[in-house]
This record gives structure tokens, sequence and C-alpha cells, in this order.
């Protein structure tokens, strides 16, 4: 089929720079679109795929992909692309590994998912009822990765989706365990993320803390996306949030810290620098630390080198761990302004990060996007009540909101102000004789008491205490 809902193939083949490495007309080995599958299930000692599962460990080689040459290419050969794509309610449940309650994937080709949602699926380790309780774990891997997608070694590209309540878990008495990734879990892949949402997935260990052995068991990490190793590209567009680890967490020294603990946590990564990369602009309303300009660097000219001329451009380009670059797969980062993320866990309840509440951010400049001040401060006149403002709201008449502000300050008793959009104290005006003026009043209410407590109009313009009103 040519087409999909209006968009042919080739332009969802060659989206953006990391898209399609070759002819969108050569054949890929899985093409589906418009698919749905629902409460479908894996079950067995090892369980993959709860929805779709996909094997191929050959390489480029083996499917005939030469170069001009005629010798093997190390391009990834076409292997899956789905799109339309809806998984729902599906599970992977084994004894000792469960991977992919949506999606499992293995292999060294190429893969592209498009506008596909993921939902309420999830990969569990249970108690074998045939494998002693105290081998798994140990003789065996113990292993729940990726509630809703598992991708091992692919290049991996996944545009305009989206996982939700997805989710890793474990149940199973088992001495040493990791349960990670609640939405997504990469396992030395290159994953690529376009207007992708990740939110409300856990990873989730429902065990005692004694049940954490000294094997390398990680625990329950990732409750949105873990990456481990490989190499994981978010363009714009990426989303994580409300996703939560629950569980012990293994500390130092094997020592288990804060068990059965709740916490949100976005992102898992383990790998060096490098590991992952965000490319701006994000969202509006979000920012991103460490944010630096990719260029292009080249090894100097010695001094006695080319003497009079220029050598710069003949000079091997330097190799930047933020800014990679790989032709073969069509990849630069150059002139785009990207952010470094590193090894750890992101404990946040949502990732990009929302600027700063009395701040906004309606700009999608990288520069406005790296701080949680994001554009600026809440103009004078203006409130932002919550982090992730994009708009600032109008103060309304009755108050006054300075440059910053959260929330506006009302004027005070005796005084009122009909205008909106104060950013002082003293546009707010004095009560007129005749005339009462509660906190935060925006016009004047006339007195039609005539006595106070203490037999005497009041002179202030502040509303009369006990005071009794008659008719007329």
């Amino acid at each position: 089929r040519d087409d999909l809902s209006g968009i042919s193939w080739r332009e969802l083949a060659n989206d953006s720079d990391v898209g399609s490495w070759r002819a969108a007309e050569e054949p890929w080995l899985l093409d589906a679109y418009d698919l749905e599958v629902v409460d479908c299930a894996a079950e067995g000692l090892l369980a993959y795929g709860g929805c779709i599962n996909y094997v191929d460990d050959s390489d480029a080689s083996e499917h005939g992909d030469v170069s001009e040459s005629g010798e093997p290419t190390d391009v990834p050969f076409k292997a899956i692309r789905l799109a339309a794509l809806s998984l729902i309610g599906c599970k992977a449940s084994g004894a000792d590994f469960a991977g992919g309650g949506g999606i499992s994937i293995y292999s060294r080709g190429l893969v592209q998912i498009y506008n596909a949602h993921v939902a309420n699926t999830t990969a569990e380790i249970l108690p074998a009822q045939d494998v002693p309780a105290k081998d798994i774990g140990v003789h065996f891997l113990g292993l729940a990765l990726g509630g809703g997608f598992l991708v091992q070694q692919a290049f991996t590209s996944i545009l305009n989706s989206a996982f939700d309540t997805c989710e890793a878990i474990s149940t199973s008495p088992a001495l040493d365990q990791t349960v990670a990734g609640g939405g997504i879990f990469a396992f030395e892949a290159t994953t690529r993320l376009k207007n992708v949402n990740v939110t409300s997935c856990a990873a989730r260990l429902e065990v005692t803390p004694g049940a954490l052995g000294s094997y390398g068991g990680l625990g329950a990490v990732g409750g949105g996306v873990f990456l481990w190793s490989g190499f994981g590209l978010f363009e714009n567009g990426v989303l994580l949030s409300k996703s939560k680890v629950i569980g012990p967490r293994s500390g130092p020294s094997g020592v288990v810290a804060s068990p059965l603990s709740l916490r949100y946590n976005q992102l898992g990564v383990y790998g060096v620098v490098g590991t992952l990369i965000w490319v701006l602009p994000t969202l509006r309303g979000r920012w991103l630390p460490s944010v630096y300009l990719c260029e292009e660097f080249r090894k100097p000219c010695l001094e006695n080198e080319n003497q009079g001329t220029t050598c710069n451009e003949t000079q091997p380009i330097l190799s930047d761990p933020g800014c990679p670059r790989d032709p073969k797969y069509g990849l630069s980062m150059d002139g785009k302004y990207v952010s470094l993320g590193v090894s750890g866990a992101y404990d946040a309840e949502t990732l990009p990060y929302l600027c700063n509440a009395g701040c906004y951010g309606n700009l999608t400049k990288p520069i406005k996007q790296n701080t949680g001040t994001c554009t600026g401060l809440c103009p004078a006149g203006n409130y932002c009540p919550t982090p992730g403002t994009v708009d600032p709201i109008i103060c309304p008449a009755g108050s006054w909101c300075p440059e910053g502000s959260i929330l506006p300050r009302v004027c005070d008793a005796g005084y009122f102000s009909n205008q909106t959009g104060n950013s002082k104290r003293d546009q707010c005006d004095p009560c007129p004789p005749g005339f009462y003026c509660q906190i935060s009043s925006s016009y004047p209410s006339p007195c039609t008491a005539t006595a106070t407590r203490a037999g005497r109009p009041p002179a202030s313009g502040r509303a009369p205490r006990d005071t009794t009103v008659r008719p007329g």
C-alpha cells in the first residue's frame, strides 16, 4: 500500500534527518498497517511480546545487502515497519524472563513504528510452579523488561506514538531481580523517539527487601523508559510524565534503600555520557539542562603544515560524544542544540522539566529552554501560577502583580482597582468618601449604614464592623 491517511510511505520513511537510510521502495521483512491486537498473551518460562514478537538474529549481508562495490554493507537492513498500530491489554508472563508486554523486537535491522498506541500492557515475572523459587534469579535471569516495548540491538525509530499505563512487574520471590522500563526498554539498541508520549507507566517490584540478592539485580528502575547501553535520540515532542518506580531499590554495596517506596521516575540510563541525547527545541513550558550548540570541529593544522594556506577543510573531523555523526545512518547533529543525558535515574514527575512557577515558557528557542526560568520571569502585571506555564495570565481587577508573580497580590482593605494588569501596589486607589472597600475590591461599595458600634459613621473607607443596615 502506498499511503496511510493521505501520507505516502516515502514521506513517512524520510521524515526528518534520521528516518530512511535507503530507497523507500525496497521491501521490508514485515510491513503492516492499521493493526489492532487486544488482550493477547505470551506465557512460559521465557515470555516475549504479548501482542507482537519479532526475532531475527541475521545481519545485513544475509539479506543480500551489498555496497556498490559488491561488498556486504553494515547499514541496517529493513526489518519491520508498522503504522496505525493499536495494542491494548496484552501481557508477557514468564517465570524467568518477561519482555515486551506490547511488542518485543530482537533484530540487527531497521525498525520504524508510526502512529502507535500501546496501553495497559504488562511484562510480568510470576512465581514458577516447576522451578524452585531459590533458583529463579540465581541460575536464571529474573528479568521483567519493557512493559510496553522491548527492543534489542535494532536501529529503531518511533514517531507520533503513545505508551500509557504500561507496566513491568514482578511478584516472584526470586533472590535477584531487575524490573526495568515500565513503558520502553532498549538494550544495546539505537532508539529514536519523536513526538512520543510515555505516561503513567511503572516498574513495580512487589517483594520484601530481603529478596534482593547479590547477583547484580538492579531492583525496580526506569518507571517510564530505561536505556541499557546503546544510544537514545529524543527529538521534539517527546514527553515522559507521571511514571513511577515502586518497590526496593539496590543501593551501595548491595544495601537496599527505600524499601517498598514509591517515587516518580521517568527515565533510567545505564551507559556513558552520550548514551542519551535530547535534541532541542522541546515542548513549550519545558526545559533541559546542559544545552549547547553542536558545531563541526576539525583537527587543527600543524604550524609547519601548509604554510600560507588554510588546511582546516581538509583536516579530519573530531568526534564529539554530544554531537554524533554517522553518514551511513544519515545522522548528524551539526547546527543543532542538544542536551546530553547522563547515566542514572531521573526522579522527576515529568521530563523535560517544567518551567518554574513564577516563570513562563512561550518560546521554542533553545536558548530559552536551558534553565528553569525559560523565557523569563512572569511579566509585571501578570501571574504564572503553576510550573510549566506557557502564557502568563493577566492580573485581575482588585489586585496587583509585580514581576515574577506566582499569584496576584490583592488590594488592601480601604483600596480598590477596577483595572486589570496592575503591577504596583499604588495602582490600587483609596476608597472615596461615602463608600467602603473590602480586601481585593474592584469597585467601591456605597455606605448604606448610618452607625457603627461606636455610634459614628466609618471614616476609613473600610467596611464597618457590626454595622446595622437599615432600608434607605
